[in-house]
C-alpha cells in the first residue's frame, strides 16, 4: 500500500519528490484525494457582534482627595540643641 501512495503523491506532483513529501505530510498521509472538501454548513453559527460603547474614561474632577498632612513621625524642623 505504500508504494501505491508514494506512486500516487509522485503523479500528483508531476514526479517531483520534495512536493510529494510535504503534500503527504500536509495531508497527513491520508491519501491525496482529488475531490472537492465538502461544503460548509448552510448556516454557521457566529456570535453577533458587540455593539461599540461611549464611556469617559477619566471624570472631571478628581474621585478623591489626598492630604497633604504628612504621616512622618519625625520632626523635620526639631532642634536638638534646645532640648538640652
Amino acid at each position: 500500500e505504500s508504494e501505491a501512495t508514494a506512486t500516487q503523491y509522485l503523479s500528483l506532483t508531476g514526479g517531483d519528490v520534495e512536493s510529494a513529501i510535504s503534500l503527504l505530510f500536509e495531508t497527513g498521509g491520508n491519501g491525496a484525494s482529488t475531490e472537492a472538501p465538502p461544503p460548509p454548513p448552510e448556516e454557521a453559527e457566529v456570535r453577533p457582534p458587540i455593539l461599540p460603547t461611549r464611556e469617559i474614561l477619566v471624570p472631571d474632577e478628581p474621585v478623591c482627595s489626598f492630604s497633604r498632612t504628612s504621616s512622618n513621625v519625625f520632626d523635620r524642623f526639631r532642634d536638638f540643641s534646645v532640648e538640652m
